[in-house]
């Protein structure tokens, strides 16, 4: 009886199954998707794209070099700023990730692809190569502030650049260069603050 009763269940699946209706969007053929009128679909024209694809690109590998830079100077930081740099130079890691994230992405929009790789990062930014081993914490504010300035100034050129190709690239370099400005402007707080200290401590003596 049981046996006979799963042969009925089946039946059923069987004749319910062949019943149900066709419709494209149960098809597993994929081409019904192909439109080769899309690759048309972007929002700039090839006089625009390419000026306004290799600022954004540019951009992008100075961004990842100095998520990088930063890391490695969140690892290898010492003395007495020690705790402060950690904690200050891994938040500036993630903002990096943010905004390496923004400008790959409006690379895509404009049907550019983002190339972020080891080899190209370091071969294109353009950057000199970041010292090895530990670093004093004095050291590290020199090093990266120098750094985040030559990118910094350069943003800035391009964002003027971008104003004849592509208004919302410009507004994308933008908030990129206000998280440089930012993190350039408290990098340079340590120095002041130090130098306030080294006259002090001269004019005490």
């Amino acid at each position: 009886m049981t046996v006979f009763f799963k042969f009925i269940l089946i039946c059923f699946a069987v004749l319910a199954f062949s019943f149900v209706p066709s419709h494209p969007s149960l098809a597993q053929d994929l081409s019904v998707y192909r439109n080769p009128a899309a690759a048309n679909r972007v929002p700039l024209n090839s006089e625009q794209q390419k000026p306004t694809a290799a600022t954004l690109q540019n951009t992008l590998v100075e961004i990842i070099d100095l998520n990088r830079a930063a890391k490695q100077a969140h690892w290898n930081v010492e003395g007495p700023l020690f705790y402060q740099l950690h904690i200050l130079l891994d938040e500036f890691v993630e903002d990096y990730r943010q905004d390496s994230d923004i400008v790959a992405e409006r690379l895509l929009a404009i049907h550019h692809s983002a190339d972020g790789r080891p080899k190209v990062v370091s071969q294109t930014a353009q950057l000199p190569v970041f010292p090895e081993g530990y670093l004093n914490d004095y050291e590290v504010v020199d090093v990266l502030s120098q750094r985040l300035n030559t990118v910094t100034q350069r943003v800035r050129d391009r964002i003027n650049t971008l104003d004849e190709f592509d208004l919302v690239s410009q507004d994308v370099l933008i908030e990129v260069e206000r998280d440089l400005a930012e993190h350039l402007w408290m990098l340079r707080e340590f120095q002041q603050q130090n130098a306030l200290n080294s006259t002090s401590q001269t004019q005490a003596s």
